[in-house]
């Protein structure tokens, strides 16, 4: 997030808690990256988006801009913060 760089987000089904899935959800919901489920992808549907992605500049800097403005820069002190508090 914090370099703004858009994401195509396919999110690994099988993970603990479909923590991937919720992640990209995130992503979503801040128009930061476009998902697409692993279950339902083809290569034609990957293609698609990467295409819709290089035709449309604007849509690019917008999921990049996006990105970038909902980073959290301390984001890995955070998490460390956060073990420690755990220990």
């Amino acid at each position: 997030l914090t370099m703004g760089i858009p994401s195509i987000l396919i999110p690994y089904p099988h993970a603990s808690d479909n923590h991937q899935q919720y992640n990209a959800e995130y992503m979503l919901s801040i128009s930061a990256g476009i998902m697409l489920l692993e279950q339902n992808l083809t290569k034609d549907q990957l293609y698609d988006k990467i295409k819709i992605l290089f035709e449309n500049q604007l849509l690019l800097e917008d999921l990049g801009n996006n990105a970038k403005k909902n980073a959290k820069e301390n984001a890995a002190w955070l998490i460390v913060q956060e073990i420690k508090s755990l220990l």
